[in-house]
């Protein structure tokens, strides 16, 4: 294998070809990795092409602005400066399919692995695994990010292999951009964040976490669209 595929986004071509689609692929750092890789992909044949790639450091998870201008990606990193790690931000040309980095900030805490584009656009989610931190960035104008404020977890878990201090695994956003559900694998929890999108301001929900079955580790969901 040439590199290790860890997530993928699609977005719609701008051509009158249906089955066309752009297949973004990020990656862990490797010899022969060299960051995010852009794929045009056939959705009829199941064929992929690559069209580009834009290097970055572990950039293992993506995720893409609702007006598909932009694409948000970790960098699951934790320096030894004690800054942890980054979430980069990047403009995403839909004629040429290519990937132009903007700028990038601290995520707030070490080894960030998941990140989540609020639904207005304006707000970006940083989930860092090893220090149990959620982290939330103001979007600029042109697409780049803002200074994190980050939330700190505690807490364990029975499995003293991976649950001696919180994990923080994922935030997902509610289908009404009220609600972020933060998966924390350290802890067996869901932690419940109000969101006001105006603000950017995140705090406890009446209901603060939900609990999940002692020792499974919760790391990340989905909203069906139905």
């Amino acid at each position: 294998m040439r590199y290790l595929i860890l997530f993928f986004l699609t977005l719609e071509l701008t051509t009158s070809n249906a089955q066309e689609h752009y297949l973004l692929v990020g990656t862990y750092d490797s010899p022969k990795s060299e960051g995010i890789y852009v794929y045009k992909f056939n959705s009829e044949t199941g064929t992929a092409k690559e069209v580009s790639h834009i290097k970055t450091p572990n950039p293992s998870f993506l995720a893409i602005s609702p007006d598909e201008k932009f694409v948000y990606a970790v960098a699951e990193t934790a320096p030894q400066d004690g800054k942890g790690g980054d979430i980069a931000a990047f403009s995403f040309n839909k004629e040429k399919g290519t990937l132009t980095f903007i700028n990038k900030q601290h995520s707030g805490g070490d080894h960030p692995c998941h990140v989540e584009v609020d639904k207005t656009g304006g707000w970006i989610f940083a989930s860092n695994y090893t220090s149990g931190s959620l982290s939330v960035l103001p979007v600029n104008e042109d697409g780049g990010l803002g200074k994190a404020v980050s939330f700190q977890h505690y807490g364990s878990g029975p499995n003293v292999q991976r649950q001696k201090s919180p994990h923080v695994h994922g935030a997902i956003i509610s289908p009404d951009n009220k609600t972020l559900f933060v998966t924390d694998l350290g802890i067996d929890k869901v932690m419940l964040y109000d969101f006001d999108a105006t603000t950017g301001k995140l705090s406890p929900s009446k209901r603060p976490f939900i609990q999940s079955e002692s020792g499974s580790g919760p790391r990340s969901f989905y909203f069906s669209q139905q």
